[in-house]
C-alpha cells in the first residue's frame, strides 16, 4: 500500500500538470535574467511548484523504490536537487558545483534536505583548472549561463536570455575553478542530470567507466552543437535518446529535426534522456 508521501507525490503533480503556471515559470526562470534571478530566490523558500522543469517528472519512471544516488552534475544553487526531491524523497543527492558563489545557497539547501550532500568542484575529461565564465547583465549575474567556455556564454546570453533585447551590455567575470573526472570520485549513480553549459560532452568523457559499469539513465541538455557527438558517445554503449513530453506523460523518440526547430525558431532547450536499451522498453512510449 502506497505511503502518504507516494500519494501526495502523485496528486500535487497532476495538480501542477492541469496549472498553465507550470509551463510559464520554465521560461520565466530560463530565459528572463531578471524574472530568473528572483524566481530561483523564491523557490529556494517557495518550492511548491518546483521540479522548475517539468522534464524532471520523467524521473518519475525511472527511480526506483528505496535507497538510491542521484548524481546533480552542474548543481548552480542546488534548485534541481530541491526538484529532484519533490520527486523522490528517500534517494541520496550529490550535487556539483564549481561555482563558489552558491556555496552559501547549496550550504542552506544541505540544511534542509535530507541525504543531501555537495562539492565545490567541476566535472570534465581530466584533473585540471580551468576558467568560469559568469555573464552580469545590468548588474545582474546570469549563473545559469555560466560556462567553462566562453564563446558559449556569449551565444547563450545573444541567442537564449537576450535574443530581443537592443542592449546587451554583458560583463564577463572570471574565476578559477577545480575540475575532476567523476569517474576518479568512484560513485555508484542511479540517475545523472548533467548540466554545465556546453561542457558536458568533456563531463561524459571523464566518466565513461562509471556509465559502462553502472548504467545509470543520464538527463543532458540539447545543444545543436553537441549532439553528434552525444548520439555517438551513447549509441556506441546502447543507450537510446528520448524527450519526455510532460502533458502526456510519455516518453518520445528523440527527434534531431524537432529539438533543432525548437531551439532555433523559439529559442528552446530541451533536455533529453539518456536511458539504456534494457530500460527504456519498461519505459511509457510513443514515437513521435
Amino acid at each position: 500500500m502506497p505511503d502518504v508521501r507516494t500519494i501526495f507525490r502523485k496528486y500535487r503533480r497532476e495538480i501542477i500538470r492541469l496549472w498553465r503556471l507550470n509551463f510559464v515559470i520554465p521560461r520565466l526562470l530560463r530565459y528572463n535574467p531578471y524574472t530568473g534571478f528572483i524566481g530561483r530566490k523564491l523557490f529556494q523558500y517557495i518550492p511548491f511548484f518546483l521540479p522548475h522543469d517539468k522534464s524532471y517528472y520523467g524521473f518519475v519512471h525511472l527511480v526506483h523504490e528505496g535507497d538510491g544516488l542521484f548524481l546533480d552534475v552542474g548543481a548552480n544553487d542546488g534548485i534541481s536537487a530541491i526538484g529532484f526531491r519533490h520527486v523522490h524523497s528517500d534517494y541520496r543527492i550529490l550535487s556539483l558545483e564549481p561555482n563558489l558563489c552558491h556555496e552559501r545557497s547549496l550550504r542552506k539547501v544541505k540544511r534542509r534536505l535530507k541525504n543531501f550532500d555537495f562539492m565545490l568542484l567541476g566535472a570534465g575529461s581530466i584533473r585540471s583548472q580551468m576558467t568560469l565564465y559568469i555573464p552580469i547583465y545590468n548588474g545582474v549575474p546570469i549563473y545559469t549561463a555560466a560556462s567553462l567556455r566562453r564563446d558559449f556564454v556569449q551565444r547563450t546570453m545573444d541567442e537564449e536570455h537576450l535574443p530581443d533585447h537592443e542592449d546587451k551590455s554583458i560583463v564577463i567575470v572570471e574565476f578559477r575553478v577545480d575540475i575532476v573526472p567523476l569517474d576518479e570520485l568512484n560513485l555508484k549513480p542511479d540517475m545523472v542530470k548533467i548540466d554545465t553549459e556546453g561542457f558536458d560532452y568533456e563531463v561524459l568523457q571523464g566518466m565513461k567507466k562509471t556509465i559502462e559499469r553502472f548504467r545509470p539513465p543520464i538527463l543532458i541538455e540539447y545543444r545543436p552543437d553537441l549532439i553528434e557527438q552525444m548520439e555517438a558517445f551513447f549509441a556506441e554503449r546502447g543507450y537510446q535518446l528520448l524527450t519526455y513530453d510532460h502533458p502526456r506523460d510519455v516518453f518520445c523518440i528523440f527527434s534531431k529535426k524537432r529539438q533543432k526547430d525548437l531551439y532555433q525558431n523559439k529559442h528552446i532547450t530541451s533536455n533529453i534522456f539518456c536511458v539504456p536499451q534494457e530500460k527504456s522498453m519498461t519505459l511509457p512510449m510513443e514515437n513521435s
